[in-house]
């Protein structure tokens, strides 16, 4: 596959090479604003011209003929320009180069050529979503294919199979029942189980979650008043619940999961209510964002969303090996990053928000390039 892409950047980037060198040249003296045309325009269009001094974002310059970052002029640039295009990153902004250039001796104006929007969909296609997608489908083919190397060279699979099944009947954990002789009690439980108490249960904390995003910027005093009151008005429907559920099944109670996370958020929620000290506000919006997390209690029930978690718990070992080599990546990059560019000018980009100054800064500044965010520009920085 990747022959297959080095082959193909080839071709295209020979053909581009030979229509395109020299003509995303423009002169640095910068755009002026044209009224009658209601658009700007270059100061300088022609190469010839572009020669002198000139005021750019306040500050004297000397004028210089200057190719976009992203060219065509030669077969190395090319490729390059190429892997930034399948890459998805500025393509935008070479394609409007593109269709802006003019020739050898003068600079871009605008929509010359707009049939080079025709090549550049027809290169994302070929190379972004067909040729660089080959590569998962590679490491896809051969997964399975050592699978079935692996099963086969295996003749004692199904005992395998019968010893993964004793262990998993041995995990398996005894669900507990609640029972009582007390009459009072057998009602509270009754009544805590009916699928109508649940199902109300369920709807306040639907509507919790609905009142509290009742909140914005430079809200008024009387929206913030009754906002509050509705708040404290389900603070005590939970706080009932629970208390009931307490009466039902008294110590038992807290053999439950989600019981004890209930009993958490009721009593935080009754700490930063009744309590005469005064809290930090911040301490007290996390005390109040905290209610939301009772929204988990609907996935309780719901089959589809149970088989997610269950499925993310059974590859979280991988993914934290994955993770872990991903991390030994970083670490090498970094270091690596900063011994070759510690010293590098900085730009508009490369600020000391993102730079290889430092170790710590180094590797923030790998994980901002590996989300795809702006890579090409620091990228081109670092050229310097």
């Amino acid at each position: 596959v990747a022959g297959c892409i080095i082959f193909f950047c080839s071709i295209v980037a020979i053909l581009c090479t030979q229509l395109f060198k020299g003509t995303m040249f423009a002169c640095s003296a910068g755009e002026d604003w044209n009224p009658a045309l209601k658009m700007w325009e270059q100061h300088i269009w022609v190469r010839t011209a572009c020669i002198g001094s000139t005021v750019v974002d306040g500050e004297m310059t000397m004028t210089a003929w200057e190719s976009a970052d992203q060219n065509f002029d030669n077969f190395l640039n090319s490729m390059l320009t190429l892997f930034e295009i399948f890459a998805l990153e500025a393509w935008p902004d070479i394609m409007i180069n593109l269709v802006d250039a003019t020739d050898v001796n003068h600079g871009p104006s605008r929509n010359n050529q707009p049939s080079v929007i025709f090549l550049m969909v027809l290169l994302i296609l070929l190379g972004s979503f067909f040729l660089l997608n080959l590569f998962v489908g590679v490491i896809v083919t051969a997964y399975n294919e050592a699978q079935r190397i692996e099963s086969e060279a295996n003749p004692e699979e199904e005992e395998v199979s019968h010893t993964d099944a004793l262990q998993l009947v041995m995990e398996c954990k005894p669900i507990r029942v609640f029972h009582t002789d007390n009459f009072l009690q057998q009602r509270f439980v009754l009544f805590t189980r009916h699928p109508k108490f649940e199902i109300s249960i369920m709807a306040c904390i639907l509507l919790n979650v609905l009142v509290m995003c009742v909140d914005w910027e430079g809200i008024d005093d009387d929206t913030v008043a009754i906002t509050g009151v509705i708040n404290s008005i389900f603070m005590w429907i939970f706080t009932a619940e629970c208390a009931v559920k307490l009466v039902a099944l008294d110590k038992h109670y807290f053999f439950d999961a989600w019981n004890v996370f209930d009993f958490v958020v009721v009593a935080a929620s009754l700490i930063e209510s009744l309590s005469s000290v005064d809290f930090n506000p911040t301490l007290v919006r996390i005390f109040r964002v905290f209610r939301l997390a009772r929204l988990l209690k609907l996935t309780r029930n719901a089959k589809g969303i149970q088989a997610l978690v269950a499925t993310f718990e059974a590859t979280l070992p991988s993914l934290v090996h994955v993770g872990l080599l991903l991390l030994i990546f970083f670490f090498m990059y970094a270091v690596l990053g900063v011994q070759l560019f510690c010293n590098v000018q900085r730009g508009e980009t490369l600020t000391r928000h993102a730079d290889f100054s430092s170790f710590g800064s180094s590797l923030f500044t790998l994980f901002r390039l590996t989300t795809g965010e702006n890579w090409n520009v620091v990228m081109h920085e670092l050229m310097v």
